[in-house]
């Protein structure tokens, strides 16, 4: 009778320890859970990020076409006027403000287009670090899933245990 009892509160403590065990599993379980919803939310954000440069980039490059084609037809203006003043012999006033007037837009035009072209490596480079980014969450994600597998497997192992000394202790 004293040793059955001894064997019952041996049972009893492993089991107690057993319970511990799965209770620090599912811990850990309900931390990679939180994990991982962390992990896709910042993926979905840097996702959104990514859309919203390729858009801002997009549009950057539409700007860029239109002032390149500006550009293009100030600069053939000024050649027409050049051409013609010199063919009349003379310049006009106006056409002398014209070509004055022309080259300052030439010159905005340029500053602008560097500076769409620098606000597109910007953009490239967000771009870039937004997809690596990303690579890095969907790899924790990943991981964390597979650790969640692994967790589970080892609770399921713990309560199959458990079952067994229940049905033996019956």
């Amino acid at each position: 009778m004293i040793s059955v009892q001894v064997q019952l509160t041996d049972i009893e403590h492993k089991n107690g320890k057993l319970q511990v065990e799965i209770n620090s599993l599912h811990s850990k379980q309900k931390r990679d859970d939180n994990t991982i919803k962390r992990l896709y939310s910042e993926k979905e954000k840097l996702s959104e990020q990514l859309v919203q440069s390729e858009k801002d980039k997009d549009e950057l490059n539409q700007k860029n076409v239109i002032q390149q084609a500006q550009l293009s037809e100030i600069e053939q203006l000024c050649d027409r006027y050049r051409k013609r003043n010199e063919q009349l012999g003379f310049e006009s006033e106006q056409a002398k403000l014209f070509r004055e007037q022309a080259s300052n837009d030439i010159a905005i035009l340029k500053a602008q287009l560097v500076r769409v072209d620098k606000e597109c490596q910007e953009l490239r480079t967000q771009q870039l670090d937004a997809e690596q980014q990303l690579q890095k969450y969907a790899f924790e994600a990943n991981n964390a899933t597979n650790q969640l597998k692994i967790n589970k497997e080892e609770t399921k192992d713990i309560q199959i245990k458990i079952n067994k000394q229940n049905k033996q202790r019956v």
